[in-house]
């Protein structure tokens, strides 16, 4: 009876210490699943930044073969251009009503043959000013088209031309991020979830329906005047904002090639809600709930590493996506080798083959670099659409290089022979030196070498 008794009143000393360290063991495992939470909708977040990018690059690509078109053949031939630009009216459901053109001489020219009658000043519309000085293309402020009950956006960029300042323009229609953003939402359980503009912070799509083209700043929401305020002090990742009693994780992932942000926001309750969940069967089964825990904690890290992974790649081509390989590259501190591939006429396999077989020659592209670039220092990767690199982290010499690359472009040729038809070839253009943007603007210079030397050819540049 004593001896009974005496387990009992041990029993009834070691519970507390069980409970306690049973609650300190939850609430680590608490943060943990938070935190895990937190990163689980920023790699979300990253890889729906990563598809919006991926379209607008596919936009940019596009009306970059029109402009280099329009300057090479037609800047003195207008009939040409009018007829050039008529030939691809309505071929794109992006921008259906093609590209237009405007010079501060007064120069009108669009692709749908609307005429602006008089008064109509070109250097006063906003698409022709936010064009003028730069050689890249801007995206300019969104608005909804009446005409078509759509999200409209002017894409321009000046042109190649000597006599006047010309700027050439399309009207992108953009239902897809719209559509991005709400199965966001539904995938991750978000509260809100939004895209802006870099410049005046306007809506270009949202979750909660709100006014295309309203500005975060003007906004009657005191949570999105203060997104606004942290997208002007650069604050991108995970935010924790408190507002009017709750506390917000707040996302802000840059969407580089449209200057846009994409904003996606979760109560701190809503992230809290599994862990109370847990809470009650832990405090009956305490050891079993830490075992417990311990297990969910040891998946769900696992699971965010595959996430993390996930973020990385094309989800296409299974290379490396943009970021990751520009994160490669301005790591390395010594020299390396940056070579740009482009795939020569491959539009001509979506118009007259289609887009399934459009993505299986990229398909069949990537595996050809994973084959030839498959050492620990080669780093092969798609920047979007038909662009591809490779980086290589180590001195190779200019005699290996150009032994492999002529490989290359031999295999290439034999992959590629059932597309003789459409032309299909690469072109490829190589530099040595350190940092992303230098050897990204140096490997293009001479990938348009190559090109304009009559495509299916690389050039290899000293640096």
């Amino acid at each position: 009876m004593r001896r009974s008794k005496k387990i009992i009143r041990y029993n009834f000393l070691i519970l507390p210490v069980v409970l306690v360290f049973s609650l300190v063991v939850i609430r680590l495992l608490a943060n943990v699943l938070i935190n895990f939470s937190r990163e689980t909708v920023a790699s979300s977040s990253q890889e729906c930044a990563d598809l919006v990018e991926n379209r607008v690059q596919q936009v940019v690509s596009e009306l970059e073969i029109y402009r280099n078109t329009i300057d090479r053949y037609y800047q003195e031939d207008i009939e040409g251009m009018d007829a050039f630009m008529r030939s691809t009216y309505q071929e794109n459901d992006i921008y259906p009503q093609g590209v237009y053109i405007g010079g501060d001489d007064n120069f009108f020219l669009s692709a749908d043959q609307w005429d602006p009658g008089e008064g109509y000043e070109v250097v006063t519309r906003p698409w022709y000013d936010q064009a003028v000085g730069s050689k890249t293309f801007v995206f300019g402020e969104p608005y909804l088209d009446l005409t078509l009950e759509k999200v409209c956006v002017s894409v321009s960029v000046e042109m190649d031309y000597e006599k006047s300042v010309r700027v050439m323009a399309a009207d992108i229609y953009d239902d897809y991020s719209d559509t991005v953003v709400k199965e966001l939402c539904d995938e991750v359980n978000l509260d809100d979830a939004l895209i802006v503009t870099g410049n005046e912070k306007a809506v270009v799509a949202s979750n909660q329906d709100v006014e295309t083209g309203a500005k975060l700043e003007d906004s009657e929401s005191s949570l999105y005047q203060k997104i606004a305020s942290l997208i002007d002090e650069g604050k991108t990742g995970i935010n924790i904002i408190k507002d009017e009693g709750i506390k917000w994780n707040v996302v802000i992932t840059y969407i580089p090639v449209s200057n846009w942000y994409l904003v996606t926001c979760i109560d701190e309750t809503t992230l809290w809600q599994p862990v109370f969940g847990m809470i009650p069967g832990a405090l009956i089964a305490s050891f079993a709930a830490v075992a417990l825990l311990l297990a969910f904690a040891f998946y769900y890290a696992r699971h965010a590493e595959q996430v993390r992974n996930s973020a990385e790649t094309d989800r296409l081509t299974g290379l490396l996506n943009r970021e990751a390989f520009r994160s490669i590259v301005d790591s390395n501190q010594k020299e390396g080798m940056m070579i740009l591939f482009d795939l020569d006429h491959f539009k001509r396999i979506n118009d007259t083959l289609g887009h399934p077989e459009g993505d299986a020659v990229l398909v069949k592209f990537a595996d050809l670099l994973k084959e030839f670039f498959d050492r620990n220092s080669d780093h092969p990767a798609r920047l979007g659409g038909d662009e591809f690199a490779v980086y290589i982290d180590k001195e190779v010499s200019a005699e290996t290089m150009n032994g492999m690359m002529e490989r290359f472009l031999k295999k290439s040729t034999e992959i590629f022979e059932k597309y003789r038809e459409q032309e299909l070839s690469v072109s490829a253009g190589g530099v040595k030196g350190t940092g992303y943007e230098a050897l990204y603007k140096k490997a293009d210079t001479a990938l348009y070498n190559a090109k304009n030397a009559g495509r299916n050819r690389f050039n290899l540049e000293e640096e």
